[in-house]
């Protein structure tokens, strides 16, 4: 399962030796998704199916619980038998009137054709409105479901199957798994390195493994009074699968200048 560190980890500070290298400052920080949300079914319910548990992944548009459906889709029935028989006295209609224009004036009163050309346009109307009923409960039936908004993995499940719930009381929290950051805090002495710093990479462990190519994304104008720090969130250029919101990682800055 993924959640998040209670606290927020050490703040590490390494600079290196004097010498002919670049200087080199990583800061500790935790990799954070661009996305998050707390889902909530759009009707209210009982639960029928919750087979997304607490670390689950899931594409975009995939069904994470489902709400008991059959009376919504006994009415989705209904209304496609609606439309059926809407349809077909429209049919009936048309022929009628197509008998009178045939006929034409001489042949046919016009008081009765304009009665049939009355009863036309009504079937029209009464074919769309019960088009209308049918998508409207289409849609009735979707709501039942709850589906991934986006990419991502589900951090926390807040009920089970055979549980009633209401429109807006949330039962899943999901995360993005894509469009990852890094947020650091730094102190307040090291502002000079982030406002000179040409390059960022991302480590996940001490080895420095494999660097992950970083850019700034945002600074903030403002200093914790608390912690004397500032918060520099780091966007990801092409993380890797394995990392995950919650993650420890450092950020690597290479200032454009030496600073002692």
């Amino acid at each position: 399962p993924y959640t998040y560190p209670q606290s927020a980890p050490p703040i590490v500070v390494e600079k290196p030796e004097t010498n002919a290298e670049p200087a080199v400052f990583r800061f500790s920080g935790t990799i954070t998704a661009k996305r998050e949300a707390d889902l909530s079914p759009r009707v209210a319910g009982l639960i029928s199916v919750a087979d997304a548990e607490t670390g689950f992944a899931a594409e975009k548009g995939a069904v994470l619980v489902r709400l008991d459906d059959t009376l919504a889709k006994i009415e989705l029935r209904e209304q496609e038998l609606a439309l059926e028989g809407a349809q077909a006295e429209n049919a009936n209609t048309e022929r009628r009137l197509n008998e009178a224009v045939e006929l034409g004036d001489a042949n046919f009163p016009r008081t009765e054709r304009e009665t049939r050309e009355t009863a036309f346009r009504l079937s029209q109307v009464a074919v769309q409105q019960a088009a209308n009923a049918l998508e409207r409960q289409r849609e009735i039936v979707k709501r039942h479901q709850i589906i991934a908004p986006f990419e991502g993995i589900v951090v926390s499940k807040d009920a089970e199957v055979g549980e009633w719930v209401q429109t807006g009381n949330p039962v899943l929290h999901f995360v993005g798994t894509s469009d990852l950051r890094l947020d650091i805090e730094v102190p307040q002495e090291q502002l000079d390195v982030i406002l000179q710093t040409q390059s960022v990479s991302v480590y996940l462990s001490k080895k420095h493994d494999q660097p992950i190519n970083a850019q700034i994304e945002a600074r903030s104008p403002k200093v914790n009074p608390n912690t004397r720090t500032f918060l520099v969130r780091l966007a990801l250029d092409n993380p890797p699968k394995n990392i995950k919101p919650g993650m420890s990682a450092e950020g690597s800055f290479r200032p454009a200048t030496g600073i002692n």
